[in-house]
């Protein structure tokens, strides 16, 4: 596969945790942020999994998929936790993991030939 192939997903999974990351620093400049601390700590791993994905992808990785399925998850997970939350007030990030996790969704699908072709390909 190559960079060009993974190139929508990358981006996506970048603005995700450029997202999250604002989204984080937002709240724990706060207070309280004790009702939202599972949102925050997935926001985190949002994040974290996001540049992980893209760094797979830009290194064309044959672990590049399965860091894909991982991120799509941890982005649903995310976003599910803060619309539970009416105290959290993160479109912009919410948007941005929607995004990553249906790029990421999309990458994989369209990689599913590829993966029944290729006998050896690790899951």
């Amino acid at each position: 596969m190559s960079d060009q192939h993974y190139e929508t997903c990358m981006t996506a999974c970048e603005k995700s945790a450029q997202a999250c990351d604002e989204f984080l620093n937002v709240w724990l400049q706060r207070l309280d942020f004790s009702a939202v601390e599972r949102s925050l700590r997935l926001g985190q791993d949002c994040a974290s999994i996001s540049r992980i994905a893209a760094g797979f992808m830009a290194l064309n990785s044959e672990f590049a998929s399965a860091m894909c399925q991982l991120c799509a998850d941890v982005c649903d997970a995310f976003v599910e936790e803060c619309e539970k939350n009416s105290r959290l007030s993160g479109e912009r990030c919410i948007s941005a993991c929607r995004k990553c996790a249906a790029e990421c969704r999309r990458m994989l699908l369209s990689l599913r030939p590829l993966q029944t072709a290729n006998p050896l390909h690790v899951h």
